[in-house]
């Protein structure tokens, strides 16, 4: 199967949160990027924008307003089939993955692809159900429809809880239900993708936000800001 896929990451200019300023974290994760889409032979998009564009909500909804320019580009020009976001903070510890065999996985009946949200090592809890730093949507009505909604009626999560993250997972609660680990919050983690309606939930082990000994795909260094381009580039080798 001859899929056309890009990769797609963003930031905005400066990070607000703890008086960062320049997300230097992008400096080293791009690179990373640009090496990953070269292998499996994707297109990379990176883009670092304005503030002041992500409008009256958390800087976090960039992501849902790139996703939704970058949807409507493939359904006019038909250049992708599906478009693979990747957080700015976010890298590829394994090259050799081919994430498109989730996308074969998907492609009979699903059109959202997520991770389960690994639970806080200190607290043992699951914050949400599913993770939004690495996402696929296949590009379609279903996906563009349910962008353009999120973008619309952001609800209660325009600033609170962990804003489009915490979107989706309710959106999707009720698909979830049907798999308790998902529902319930679970730490333990999946043993192999969850088919769950339009959603495909794989393993959180493939999207790892703590350092661990063995990091099998994408090492999302959330939490902290000071130290996130510290441990990128010790988890990345650079």
């Amino acid at each position: 199967m001859n899929m056309k896929i890009c990769l797609l990451s963003a930031s905005t200019k400066n990070i607000d949160w703890e008086d960062y300023g320049h997300p230097d974290w992008f400096d080293v994760t791009r690179a990373n990027h640009q090496a990953y889409a070269d292998k499996w032979g994707w297109d990379y998009v990176s883009l670092t924008i304005s503030n002041s564009n992500v409008g009256d909500r958390h800087p976090t909804w960039l992501k849902v307003r790139e996703l939704r320019r970058a949807l409507s580009i493939a359904r006019r020009e038909g250049n992708w089939d599906w478009i693979v976001w990747i957080d700015a903070d976010a890298g590829f510890t394994n090259l050799d993955v081919d994430f498109t065999q989730f996308l074969e996985m998907a492609e009979s009946e699903h059109d959202v692809v997520l991770p389960k949200e690994q639970p806080d090592p200190n607290t043992g809890q699951c914050w949400t159900r599913i993770n939004t730093g690495l996402m696929a949507i296949r590009c379609n009505s279903y996906s563009e429809a349910l962008l353009d909604r999120m973008w619309e009626y952001p609800g209660e999560f325009r600033y609170d809880h962990f804003h489009e993250q915490s979107w989706l997972d309710n959106w999707f609660k009720g698909d979830m239900s049907r798999c308790e680990n998902l529902f319930d919050k679970h730490n333990e983690d999946l043993n192999s993708p969850v088919s769950l309606g339009k959603l495909l939930v794989i393993p959180y082990k493939l999207h790892l936000l703590h350092i661990q000994d063995n990091m099998p795909f994408v090492y999302h260094a959330a939490g902290s800001t000071p130290t996130k381009t510290e441990r990128l580039k010790r988890v990345l080798c650079i």
